[in-house]
């Protein structure tokens, strides 16, 4: 009746409407998939480079143990050792560093394939909900809420691409002041 309808309008507990709550929803689980893409390019970089710098630095040690006969090193110093020798195992230990090289450019081009795979499917999925739920996409591009998380999202995209080419680059990040 009319009169309860106005005692509803008049009482101070108002509930959420289901499109908030969507809205919420949906912000939420997409900011959960771009914290979660992120975790995961950040582990699966942070593991293959110290499996890579490990497999590296052994070859290295294992090279030196090789190469460096330790009841000889007096000899070398003296005599200056035998060259030719020298020169074959050092051109045999460059062709398993160039190797390596490959191998691990390899390896890096993986790593980046993925890194854009995991970004391209979690954008995949933001455009199929926006292309299968159009109307409601509409009322979420006016909410607050959905808008911070889409900028949350590509925070995270950001930071991921970051770690990603910092550690190829070995560089750090740094803002000088202009003159």
């Amino acid at each position: 009746s009319d009169s309860e309808k106005a005692e509803a309008k008049k009482s101070e507990c108002r509930g959420i409407s289901v499109r908030t709550k969507l809205i919420v929803l949906i912000s939420f689980a997409s900011l959960a998939v771009a914290v979660t893409a992120t975790v995961i390019s950040v582990m699966l970089y942070r593991n293959n480079t110290i499996s890579d710098n490990t497999r590296v630095s052994t070859g290295v040690a294992r090279f030196a143990a090789s190469v460096i006969d330790a009841e000889q090193v007096d000899n070398y110093i003296e005599n200056g050792g035998d060259i030719l020798h020298m020169s074959k195992l050092l051109l045999i230990e460059l062709t398993k560093i160039e190797t390596n090289q490959i191998e691990f450019e390899r390896k890096g081009k993986g790593k980046v394939f993925e890194f854009v795979l995991l970004w391209v499917l979690t954008l995949v999925i933001l455009v199929t909900i926006r292309v299968a739920l159009n109307q409601f996409y509409k009322h979420m591009l006016s909410s607050p809420i959905y808008l911070i998380g889409l900028v949350a999202f590509f925070l995270f995209a950001l930071i991921a691409c970051h770690i990603l080419i910092s550690g190829y680059t070995n560089e750090k990040l740094s803002f000088k002041k202009g003159k």
